[in-house]
């Protein structure tokens, strides 16, 4: 999870500081990376997007990337084994 600012339709939000108002052009928000293997990505969407609907702009958005390889350092597993939980 990582801590980012953007803005869409919302276009900023009103934020006080010491008792002043002042507009800011960006929001908060929170970017979740996932990596899943190949069959279990519609699923995943599926899902996502049934939980974190709401109805009201900001719901956010779901990109899908490729990605070519994958290892993990500890073990040197490569490809789906480096993306499934460690035995």
């Amino acid at each position: 999870m990582t801590q980012v600012e953007g803005f869409g339709l919302e276009r900023g939000e009103t934020l006080r500081y010491r008792g002043n108002a002042f507009n800011s052009n960006r929001i908060a928000r929170l970017k979740l990376d996932i990596m899943v293997i190949e069959e279990r990505v519609e699923e995943i969407i599926k899902m996502l997007v049934e939980k974190g609907r709401t109805g009201e702009v900001g719901d956010g958005k779901i990109t899908v990337y490729d990605i070519n390889q994958v290892v993990r350092i500890r073990t040197g597993d490569k490809g789906e084994q480096a993306i499934l939980p460690s035995k």
